[in-house]
Order: structure tokens, then C-alpha cells, then sequence
């Protein structure tokens, strides 16, 4: 299935960027490749990811990485809609509303 990103995924991927060059350098090119495998997997597999409570959102774990991608598969393809530290707290994320899409 095709994966779409959304632009609420624009912060999370410069976010992602910074961290791994300010604060773990050596460990971007190894979760870069992992996050790339997850993509992957999802696109394959949509229904991998463990459903959000009261959503249509979905949530898939980056194997070995503390990021998940926040997800919700529609007619034609999967809509990424958030890649996010599951270090935060949930409280805190933002999510995008149907007309923000």
C-alpha cells in the first residue's frame, strides 16, 4: 500500500534530524535504516501497528528506536501522520483533525 505523509510529519522529521546530530550522532544512520524498514513493513502489512483508543488512528513501534509511527490507513493508502518520540508525553500530542488532512 502507499504511504503518505502528512505535513504534520514536516516537525517530526526535522525534529528527528536534530537529535540525532546534536545528541546521538553515532545512532542516526542505524535508526534512519530502521525507520526505513518499518516504513517498509507498514506499507506491506497496514494493520501491524496496535490501534489508538477512540480513534482511527494507528500506532506502529520502530524496532529498536524510541519512535513510533502514528498512523490511519485509508481507501488507497496509508496516511502518516505523525512520526513521535514515545519518550513525550502522549498528553502532548497533536494530532491532526479530519479537515486538517
Amino acid at each position: 500500500m502507499r504511504l503518505v505523509f502528512l505535513p504534520t510529519t514536516r516537525a517530526d522529521f526535522e525534529w528527528l534530524a536534530d537529535y540525532y546530530l546534536g545528541v546521538f550522532p553515532e545512532g542516526g544512520p542505524r535508526a534512519y535504516r530502521r525507520l526505513e524498514r518499518a516504513l517498509a513493513h507498514l506499507a506491506d502489512n497496514p494493520r501491524l501497528g496496535k490501534a489508538i483508543a477512540q480513534t482511527d488512528y494507528r500506532e506502529y513501534s520502530v524496532p529498536r528506536t524510541p519512535f513510533a509511527l502514528i498512523y490511519r490507513i485509508g481507501d488507497d493508502a496509508i496516511e502518516i501522520l505523525r512520526v513521535w518520540d514515545r519518550r513525550a508525553d502522549p498528553a502532548h500530542m497533536r494530532l491532526p483533525d479530519d479537515g486538517e488532512t
